[in-house]
Formats: C-alpha cells, structure tokens, sequence
C-alpha cells in the first residue's frame, strides 16, 4: 500500500481541529474512524484509493485532487453524507461507476482538469446536485442530455470553460420546459470556441443571472470570438445581472444592449477593441461596476452621468484625453481607474468626496506637478486604496518623461498577493505604453514631399520601394513573352493584397499598376 504524505484528514468529535497524520497512522485510528467527516488527500500522488476509505461513510467533504486516480472504488456509493466531493486534476476519462449507482447526497461535484470523454450518464446526485464543473476537459464535445431532465432541479451553478462542449449543442424546442432552462444561475462558457450561433441556447435559460463568455489564455485554441454583443441578447433578459465578455475581439457594444439587459448591475468588456460607447449605456439605470479597461476608448459619453448607482468605473489602458467631469457630479461613485491614458490635464480631487479609491497615473500630466501639496496625501491614500485591490504591476508618474524630470517609478506594493475586485486570475496583461518625447508633434505627411520618412516610426517610402523593385526586375536575365506576364501579375496582385501599406493616393495607385 502506498504511503499518503501528510495531510488533515480528521475532523471529529474527539479531536478539536484537523490532524495531520501520514497514512501508517490511519490503522491505529479505528475509534474514530465513525465520525470523520473531512477528508483531505489531495497532492498525494496516490493512483488508488486505499481500502481504508470505504469505512469513512460519515464524510461529508472528500477532496482527492492532483493525484492520479482513473476509477473510484465501489464500496463509495455508500457514502451517502457526502455532499461536496473534489476529483480535479487527476485521470479521470469516464464519470466513476461509484456517482452513478450511488452518492445521493453530493451536491458540490468538481471534475475539472481530467480527460473526461463524456457524462452522458446521469448521475444518482441529480436531484440535488447544484455545482458542477466540468471545466478543463478538452474532449467533451456536447452537453450531457440530463441537464435538461426534468430530475434536474437544483443545478445552480455549471462551468464548462476550456472544453468543446458548444460544438453540437442541438435546438431543440423543449429545451426551456425543465432541468437548467427553470433553475440554472450561473454560467461560465469561457475558451469554449463560442461564436454567435452557439449560443442559441442561452435565452431558454430563465433564471440565468451571471454569464462569464471570456478568453482567459491568449493563446488558447478554444477562443470565443465576437465582433459584436452577440444577437442572442436582442432577446430581453430579465434576470441577467451580471456579464463578462474580456478578451473576445469585441469592437462594437451596439445600441441595444440597454434593452437586452435591462438589470445589468455588473459589465466587464475589459481587453477589447472597443473605440466608442454608445449613448444608450445610460440606460442601463442599475449599472454598479463597469470594467472597460485595455481598449481603445477615445471618450465618455456625457449621458454616463445618468448612471447613478455606478460604484466602480475602471477605464485604465486606454485612449481618453480629457477627464470626462460629469464624473464628479456621480453619486455613488466610489472606484474611478484611469490609469495610463493620454489625459492632458489633471481633474480636481475634492469636487466628489464619495470616491475613496483612484488611480491617475501614467497619464500626459504629472500628479506630482499638477496636485498642490494640501490634496497630495488624500491623493496617495486612495491611490494606495486601489492598487491595494489589483493584482498588479504599475508604474507611477507621467506618461511623457524627459530627462532629470523625469518622474516615472514603480509603485512600492507589498501586497502582491492581494486579489482583484472582478476576480483573483483577471490580471491585467496590457503594457504601458512607450515614452513620447519629439514623436508626439510629427505628423507624417509633412514629410512626404521631403523623402524624409526615416524621420518617422515604422514608415517606409513606397515610391523607393517601386523604383528598387523595378531595378531588381531589370537587372534579371530577360523572360519569355508568357513569363513576362505572368511575372507581372503575381506583382500586380501583390501590391493589390497589400494596399493597406502602399501609401500612395488614390488616383496614383492606377498609373503604377498599368506601368
């Protein structure tokens, strides 16, 4: 028998707190064995379950992640006082005969980070089982039938991110009559490879209120792409009060959302490509967070000022160049981030005393230079208040730094370990951006006439490329008739291809292609 390194394990009626024993130590135990109901072996690097575990039938919480289990003994569907059973990261490819015949009780099941193949079974807990995470299982590649049954009553809460469990989600028409459609609350599909169509099933889930629809990797192959709010919310949620789409390629919110939506308390469309904010967002009266932080937003509505219950405002990393002062005039207000925009002046700090926590830095201003002494340690206090809350790296001072005025440093945070308000993983992966110094005057076409481009960033004359192109091609030993034209038209359609970087005029683009 395998040796279990040691672990609490034991929680009962003679023992006041949990005990560390290795596994030897478990035999001379027998007069407690009756009462355990905690069991914690996890990290164990165990394959098989000793025998000593059938005996447990008072467990209540089983934890048995990180080893290498592929099966479940039998003599557990005994246990019929176990309620929350964690089977995460071992090798798992098929639901443990044990779940099917037995385990009435279990209504936390975690599964996540196996090779599951499939649940099609249902298992015995359905009645009560109301978490499942099913996460991390890159070969699921449907949604179990049961979850529609009408035994299907209490399931709550269903993570399914990171497998392919979208890919034949069947319309069926009596998908809104039972199982998750009448009690289903929250859902996670992240890095399910979802696109509109896929999620079609949503609008039959009725008393869905959290819907997390994020890429958490960026280089996952099971990505979620959206250029829009998908259709699927023109059908009006009632219940919805919280979505997170980061990470999806959105470039557009659409005008409809207010009307989707129309409880939204929480929006997270952090890490996008979103440039404009429609007006039509201050309808939504019961926003309280809104994470646009890491897109390209150039400016704020005023209409935002509508927003009276919004708590949180969270816009760092992106492309605002004045304050947007309505801000001040909010109520409720009480997180404001805009961190590393090109904002050039700094606001005043006492117009709206409700905001505790702000973070200014990284911007055209300087806050050491702009805020008077009498502001500066209220400033510092709630800049100290928000970092508290993120976990992550920034820097302080101006975006724009030159030389011994330079007053750019990293932000002294010992805390690193402390989690963000949306959630522990959602760090903040976008990079400040460069120093601007003489390059923040050029404009490019001043130079064009001059053939000045090496004075530009990331600039290229075309017309040399043209006339070098033309010498290359000269100076090649002379072609066929058939060669000549085929040579000419893998160059024409070369240059069609990649217009986007030909920076001729319009009208000139004709008179090189028929040259």
């Amino acid at each position: 028998m395998e040796e279990l390194s040691s672990q609490p394990i034991c929680i009962c009626n003679e023992c006041t707190k949990k005990t560390f024993l290795s596994f030897p130590k478990l035999c001379d135990i027998d007069v407690c064995l009756n009462h355990l109901t905690e069991v914690d072996l996890s990290s164990s690097n165990i394959s098989k379950l000793p025998y000593l575990i059938g005996n447990l039938v008072n467990i209540v919480n089983l934890n048995l992640s990180s080893n290498k289990l592929e099966t479940l003994p039998q003599a557990l569907t005994k246990f019929d006082h176990l309620t929350d059973l964690n089977l995460s990261n071992n090798n798992f490819k098929l639901v443990p005969q044990c779940l099917i015949d037995g385990m009435s009780s279990v209504s936390k099941l975690d599964l996540s980070h196996n090779n599951l193949l499939h649940i099609n079974k249902k298992p015995f807990c359905i009645q009560r089982l109301v978490n499942l995470n099913i996460s991390y299982n890159s070969s699921l590649e449907s949604l179990p039938n049961w979850l529609w049954s009408i035994e299907c009553i209490s399931l709550k809460f269903l993570d399914i991110s990171f497998t392919n469990c979208l890919m034949n989600v069947e319309s069926d028409p009596y998908l809104n009559m039972y199982g998750i459609s009448n009690h289903l609350e929250n859902l996670n599909i992240s890095d399910t490879n979802s696109d509109v169509l896929k999620l079609d099933f949503i609008k039959h889930l009725k008393k869905l209120k959290t819907l997390v629809v994020d890429n958490k990797e960026k280089m996952f192959s099971k990505q979620n792409w959206f250029n829009n709010v998908p259709l699927v919310f023109n059908y009006r949620f009632k219940s919805i009060t919280c979505l997170s789409m980061s990470n999806v390629c959105l470039t557009n919110i659409g005008d409809k959302l207010y009307f989707s939506l129309p409880y939204l308390r929480i929006l997270n469309l952090s890490k996008n490509y979103i440039a404009y904010l429609p007006d039509t967002l201050s309808e939504l009266k019961n926003l309280e967070v809104c994470d646009f932080s890491n897109n390209q937003i150039l400016i704020i509505p005023e209409c935002f000022k509508d927003l009276t219950n919004l708590k949180r405002l969270i816009l760092n990393n992106n492309d605002l160049s004045t304050f947007p002062h309505f801000l001040e005039d909010l109520p409720n207000l009480e997180y404001l981030d805009l961190y590393c925009n090109n904002i050039i002046k700094c606001p005043q700090l006492n117009l709206n005393s409700n905001i505790k926590s702000i973070d200014l830095e990284r911007n055209i201003f300087s806050t050491k230079k702009s805020i008077d002494q009498n502001s500066i340690v209220h400033y510092e206090k709630m800049l100290n208040n928000l970092r508290l809350s993120i976990n992550e790296n920034r820097m302080t001072g101006s975006l724009i730094c030159t030389g011994a005025e330079d007053d750019a440093e990293p932000f002294n945070d010992e805390s690193s370990t402390s989690s963000s308000w949306w959630s522990s993983e959602h760090n903040s992966l976008h990079n400040t951006n460069e120093e601007l110094e003489e390059a923040v005057d050029i404009q490019p076409e001043e130079y064009w006439d001059d053939n000045s481009y090496e004075m530009t960033t990331g600039l290229f004359d075309p017309k040399e490329f043209e006339v070098s192109l033309l010498n290359d091609l000269k100076m090649d030993e002379p072609l066929t008739l058939d060669e000549k034209s085929n040579e000419k038209r893998i160059i024409i359609n070369a240059m069609r291809s990649c217009n986007e970087h030909y920076f001729c005029p319009h009208d000139e683009h004709t008179k090189i292609l028929k040259t």
